[in-house]
């Protein structure tokens, strides 16, 4: 065994011994990738807590992996039912540090396993509806349209209860707040291979409850807000839209680049006018 090995080893029984975890549980992450795949699978698996040791000098950017996996771009960690992270961690000697992440979820098991099914199945039949909708050779943009088509007409605006912040909302009660037609929306998106993202911010500037909503890429990254389009029964409410000026996003988020849109909602019209979408 290395020396480095053996540091790693050393210091994933301190983790034990102190914060209370198994050091067969702790892993050794390199980076806030790898620190969220590593809480992704620990979710998936129900575990109440997730321990990792890594590099001393890479505690702030897995910090920021732990915020993102809840409140970034593509928030993993939300469509795993999973509250706001406590995470504790711990400052040794040497190379490397600890850490612990307490998981907690909106529902106890085996509750939250049988919504997790029950979302997945419903993921797998509107993926099914919307492919049926689209065609199965139909461009980036016929498919992403076909999503919030689908949308527009089995979802509807709902702030009843905590599981209308949450892609179950949408997907199997059919109705949701932005935030989880928002997220929705990304896992179907991505189930039919469109780049999507989850973006979050506020209407007006003053507000003290956001609004979520997407950023897709259908040849350019544009805005995509699904709940404008469920709320009006447009599917094209808020589509292509790639300056913001009726809401600001949350600080700290980042756009890829310069947007743009070679598909805008004219563009859309006249092909269904046509019926050529595939």
């Amino acid at each position: 065994m290395s020396w480095d090995e053996l540091e790693k080893r050393r210091t994933a029984d301190i983790v034990s011994r102190r914060l209370g975890v198994s050091a067969k549980e702790t892993v050794f992450v390199r980076d806030g990738y790898e620190l969220t795949r590593h809480l992704l699978q620990c979710a998936r698996q129900g575990r109440s807590r997730a321990a990792a040791i890594y590099y001393a000098d890479a505690q702030e950017t897995l910090n920021q992996a732990v915020g993102d996996s809840l409140n970034g771009t593509r928030p993993l960690l939300l469509n795993q039912f999973i509250r706001p992270l406590r995470c504790r961690y711990l400052q040794l000697p040497g190379r490397y540090g600890g850490m612990v992440a307490e998981l907690e979820y909106l529902s106890p098991e085996p509750e939250r396993a049988r919504r997790m099914a029950a979302m997945e199945a419903a993921l797998s039949r509107a993926a099914a509806d919307i492919r049926g909708a689209a065609g199965h050779r139909a461009p980036d943009w016929a498919r992403a349209y076909a999503v919030v088509d689908y949308a527009v007409r089995h979802w509807r605006y709902s702030e009843d209860g905590v599981w209308s912040y949450t892609a179950y909302g949408a997907l199997v009660d059919h109705a949701a707040v932005c935030m989880g037609i928002s997220l929705a929306t990304l896992l179907l998106m991505e189930r039919m291979g469109v780049p999507c993202r989850y973006l979050h911010g506020y209407r007006r500037e003053g507000d003290t409850v956001g609004h979520g909503w997407n950023l897709i890429y259908c040849g350019g990254w544009f805005h995509l807000d699904v709940t404008d389009a469920v709320t009006s029964r447009d599917p094209l409410a808020f589509w292509g839209v790639t300056t913001l000026t009726d809401r600001s996003l949350e600080p700290g988020l980042t756009l890829p680049g310069r947007l743009r849109c070679p598909c805008p909602p004219d563009f859309i019209r006249q092909h269904l006018r046509k019926g050529t979408m595939l």
